[in-house]
């Protein structure tokens, strides 16, 4: 639609706005601009005229009684302890200002009520009604924060709000997605639920009374009713009449179904632009609604999805009683179409279920009743629409949340749940959920479930209580993450698990540039809503992510991360050629370095795949260079501890830098994983298993750190607790293969070389015949004088070129079982020259009990310098 023929919805509205503020219009010229919409224009005309009429007598009233005309504020001036920024709005009866709150040390917006509309009666209904606002505390809901009459004059002060109403965001941008207007309406079902529960209703919910903040935030304005076209037409009637209820009409008072029908047509315009019933009077529209005279949403705009147009119309019924019964009735049926929320409500392919769960009783409210003078309803609709009206100021990119309700008890340890993916790749949603997870780490005060833990639950609908028992946490974070374009818009909420009561909630929308400093946003509010005092440094720690980094790094990064996470020596190859794709783009990205540090270590780890020399030579280097570009990041400084500890055989260093990753972040289980194996190699078991059980808590449905348990008690001759560790690892992962290598070597101490034999057989089927594996099962073979087979595997491991490579430390096992003590000691000088992870474990492994006499094997021992 172009400017030069505006739309007779944009024209009501506009116009509308300006006639309630007491704007001047030049109707000529509107009506030079909209000749097939001059009758509407005239009405307008009319309205304007008989309000113009009004005010004229409100003055002489005023100026008969002696009260003076005030002239609005200027910069510097005080009222109150608020002193004025600026001016940033108001119309006939008030003006709106940014201003300091000198005892928070806050910006408020400031509604002053100008003297000459101030009857006595009325400021005290205003004062009455702003208290009841102010019990309202939700994060979409304007939170008040004062209100008072002084020498005549009343004010409120509020939260100042950055960003555009939803009816500007529509104009710029044009009509919304389904998926983005559902949302939308979940914020604004909550936020009504908010004000229901209060006793009160809204009765002008619309586009223009709901302000999208620059953080994304939605949040809901401008109570009491909006802009009053009626006063002047129709006795009683009150709102905006294009979202007005079919029963306001006809005379009935206003209620919660009332409300939610102004937000499913909220809902229709923002998907179509349009209304669902239209007229060119207020008489005209009484008759559409009375005859049933409206355009569906399906007509309005066919390819919407068939489960949000079910929500919309059963909202815009003309029967109010078959509308939601509640706000919480109608959150429950958006959330059931998204997928999302609203936990043990089935969805069928995306569609609301046919048989809805039982709807909560309405909560009884009420609506104040009008003053029985045309004149006082009018002043006291304009008046009221004016008190919420709150400042629009643009470039603000991140906001302070707001508590939702007081935490019941103390929560001390969260599971951030997988982010709901409502558009983009699923590895950059996995990438921020990772990112908040970390981020919330450095807290230093919460011990928050890993990635690997969470990740099980990805679009699960199993209840959160019983997922907050199965990870054993006090809170669970989840939300959504939606990427447009180069737009990204992340939400959050956090719930106290033993209540399930919603404890934190925010949104914010940033450019996917500086995307990743979300997260430290995040984790800064939560932990000040769960009443953590972070110290200088983590506050450092969380501000670290701020630096923006180019879109095509940070992609790279996130897919190096998503095939790093999946572990196997295809996705490592994988995840290296990412991390350097992202370093290639960003030389200055520590987090890339970080990754590429990681991946190295385990193709150095994993039998058959890279020779450890070359690859831990590498990850050194990434993760000296990530440390050079970012001291603060816990996860490099454990993979220099890890290749300080496998490949340098620098004990202490490999300690220090352990407890310096665990210090930055107490969170990041592989930290305590790691630390728990070094303690273990170096003889310290109790120390080890008291950190892999750290780690555990903090990923306690990890098949790798439970099975690392059972390697630590290998270590302490507990051959049948080990045994134990390795069967609960196999319940969470019944084809975990380094729990049947375990569970082989446990039998093999036992003397029970064919349960070996049956787990190793296992574990070479699930590796594919890893050399490892082959080794091991030869071993296995030797011990229960199964030769030939042993020395047919060996003939096999040592055929050149049969494995990318061969570990010499496998094949000294193998000649250790044999009895082979001479060889076995060749194959140990071997890989102590190639630099073997598998040296570490020499002091401590079981495998090696029989050579423990042997002066060759002590000095060997000797040589590596345990402490």
């Amino acid at each position: 639609m172009s400017d030069e023929t505006p739309d007779v919805d944009d024209l009501l509205v506009g116009l509308a706005d300006s006639v309630a503020d007491g704007d001047d219009v030049d109707w000529l010229g509107e009506s030079a601009r909209s000749e097939r919409n001059r009758d509407l224009l005239e009405q307008l005309r009319i309205i304007e005229a008989v309000a113009r009429v009004h005010r004229s007598q409100s003055n002489r009233d005023d100026r008969a009684a002696g009260t003076d005309q005030q002239s609005p504020l200027t910069t510097g001036a005080r009222w109150q302890h608020l002193v004025i920024v600026e001016r940033v709005g108001g119309g006939t009866f008030g003006d709106v200002y940014r201003a300091r709150d000198t005892k928070l040390d806050r910006d408020v917006a400031l509604k002053l009520l100008r003297r000459r509309a101030q009857p006595e009666a009325l400021a005290s209904q205003i004062l009455s009604e702003g208290r009841l606002l102010a019990r309202v505390a939700h994060p979409n809901v304007i939170t008040i924060h004062g209100a008072e009459a002084v020498d005549g004059q009343v004010g409120l002060w509020m939260e100042f709000i950055r960003g555009f109403t939803l009816e500007e965001v529509l104009r710029q941008h044009g009509p919304f997605s389904a998926r983005e207007a559902a949302f939308i309406g979940l914020d604004l079902c909550r936020a009504l639920a908010a004000v229901h529960a209060t006793g009160l209703v809204h009765r002008d919910v619309k586009a223009p009374n709901v302000m999208r903040e620059q953080g994304g935030r939605i949040v809901l304005m401008d109570f009491g009713t909006g802009e009053d076209l009626s006063a002047t037409a129709a006795e009683g009637i009150a709102g905006t009449p294009l979202y007005l209820a079919p029963e306001i009409f006809r005379g009935e008072a206003a209620t919660v179904r009332s409300d939610l029908y102004s937000l499913g047509v909220l809902l229709y315009r923002l998907t179509t632009g349009a209304y669902p019933v239209t007229g060119t009077s207020l008489r005209d529209l009484a008759d559409a609604h009375r005859v049933g005279r409206s355009v569906r949403l399906r007509d309005a705009r066919p390819n919407l999805p068939d489960g949000f147009v079910h929500c919309v119309e059963r909202a815009l019924s003309s029967q109010a009683e078959q509308r939601f019964a509640s706000a919480g009735a109608m959150e429950a049926a958006l959330a059931g179409w998204l997928g999302i929320g609203a936990r043990g409500v089935p969805v069928d392919g995306g569609e609301p279920m046919a048989a809805t769960p039982p709807e909560p009783q309405p909560v009884p409210v009420r609506a104040v009743a009008p003053p029985r003078s045309k004149w006082m309803w009018a002043i006291a609709a304009t008046a009221l629409a004016a008190i919420l009206i709150v400042a629009i100021w643009i470039g603000l990119k991140r906001r302070t949340a707001t508590t939702v309700a007081a935490v019941p008890g103390t929560i001390r340890s969260i599971a951030v749940l997988p982010l709901e993916n409502l558009g983009g790749p699923d590895y950059f949603a996995d990438g921020m959920t990772e990112a908040l997870i970390a981020d919330l780490g450095r807290t230093g005060a919460l011990d928050v479930i890993s990635r690997t833990s969470v990740m099980r639950f990805k679009g699960s609908r199993q209840p959160l209580p019983e997922i907050a028992k199965a990870l054993n946490v006090d809170g669970i974070i989840e939300g959504s993450i939606l990427r447009d374009g180069r737009r990204v818009r992340i939400t959050a909420q956090l719930i106290d698990a033993r209540t399930d009561k919603h404890v934190w909630a925010n949104s914010y929308e940033r450019d996917v540039r500086d995307v990743l400093a979300l997260q430290g946003d995040v984790a800064r509010a939560i932990a000040q809503e769960i009443n953590v005092t972070l110290t200088r440094q983590q506050e450092g720690l969380l501000a670290g992510g701020g630096r923006p980094v180019p879109e095509d790094a940070l992609e790279a990064y996130l897919q190096g991360r998503f095939h790093w996470n999946r572990r196997g020596g295809d996705s490592l190859s994988k995840a290296v050629e990412f991390f350097d794709q992202a370093i290639k783009v960003d030389p200055q990205y520590a987090a890339a370095y970080a990754g590429l540090a990681d991946t190295y270590t385990l193709l150095g780890s994993v039998g058959g795949v890279m020779r450890p020399e070359v690859a831990m030579a590498r990850a050194k280097e990434a993760a000296e260079t990530a440390l050079k570009l970012d001291d603060s990041l816990g996860e490099a400084h454990t993979s220099l501890a890890m290749l300080h500890f496998w490949y340098d055989w620098n004990w202490s260093a490999a300690e220090s830098e352990f407890k310096k990753a665990i210090a930055l972040n107490r969170s990041y289980p592989t930290a305590h994983h790691w630390y728990a194996i070094y303690l273990s190699a170096m003889g310290r078991h109790d120390e080890a298993l008291v950190e892999i059980d750290r780690a555990t808590r903090l990923d306690p449905v990890s098949v790798i750190i439970r099975a690392s348990r059972g390697w630590v008690q290998y270590h302490r001759r507990q051959f049948d607790s080990s045994i134990e560790e390795c069967r609960k690892a196999l319940a969470l992962s019944a084809d975990f293969t380094r729990a049947y290598n375990y569970l082989g070597m446990n039998y093999l101490k036992k003397e029970m070389p064919a349960e070996a034999i049956q787990a190793l057989i296992e574990a070479n089927r699930l590796s594919n015949g890893a050399p490892l594996t082959r080794a091991q099962l030869a071993g296995a073979y030797a011990v229960a004088g199964r030769t030939d087979e042993t020395h047919k595997i060996l003939t096999e491991l040592l055929k050149p070129g049969a494995y990318p490579y061969v570990a010499p430390a496998d094949i000294a096992q193998i000649y250790v079982a044999l009895g082979d003590h001479d060889r076995a000691m060749d194959w140990l000088r071997k890989a102590f020259e190639e630099r073997s992870f598998a040296m570490v474990y020499l002091k401590v492994h079981p495998a090696y009990d029989s050579m423990r006499q042997d002066p060759r094997f002590v000095d060997l021992l000797r040589s590596l310098r345990f402490p």
